[in-house]
């Protein structure tokens, strides 16, 4: 392995929104509990600008870094929210893909499963349909 595989490994990395979520979380707790305290301390006991000026940008800085981390995490979160697939019509499914789902099983219900699975935007009733019809020529 190269010097430069190394390198794009860890650009990878830090590319992640994983780590950049977590970055911006333990940022936000690790600023407001390590460096906040002795700032507002050391301008409390020598009050001058320049400390209250430090002060409010190291506020600054942690409501920059929670207002990305709860982004985010408000984006993480909601991926599971929405769904990842659209209405597929019965007509669209082919005759194929409903015969392979009822010889892939052993009883009616089963492979209406099997067809709902594999065309993940079909309704219930319109699987059964498909499923009976298929069945129904099979027994004619």
């Amino acid at each position: 392995m190269t010097k430069g595989d190394e390198v794009s490994k860890i650009v990878r990395l830090l590319d992640s929104e994983v780590v950049q979520r977590w970055a911006a979380t333990v940022a936000t707790i690790g600023f407001s509990l390590a460096v906040l305290p002795s700032r507002v301390g050391q301008a409390a006991e020598h009050p001058s600008v320049w400390n209250w000026v430090v002060v409010v940008v190291v506020v600054g800085g942690i409501v920059s870094f929670a207002v990305n981390a709860v982004a985010m995490w408000r984006k993480r979160l909601a991926r599971g929210t929405k769904p990842d697939h659209t209405f597929v019509a019965p007509e669209d499914v082919p005759f194929l893909d409903v015969e392979s789902a009822i010889e892939s099983t052993t009883d009616r219900i089963s492979a209406i499963k099997a067809l709902r699975e594999q065309h993940r935007g079909l309704g219930l009733k319109a699987a059964a349909d498909l499923v009976d019809a298929a069945l129904d020529e099979r027994s004619e």
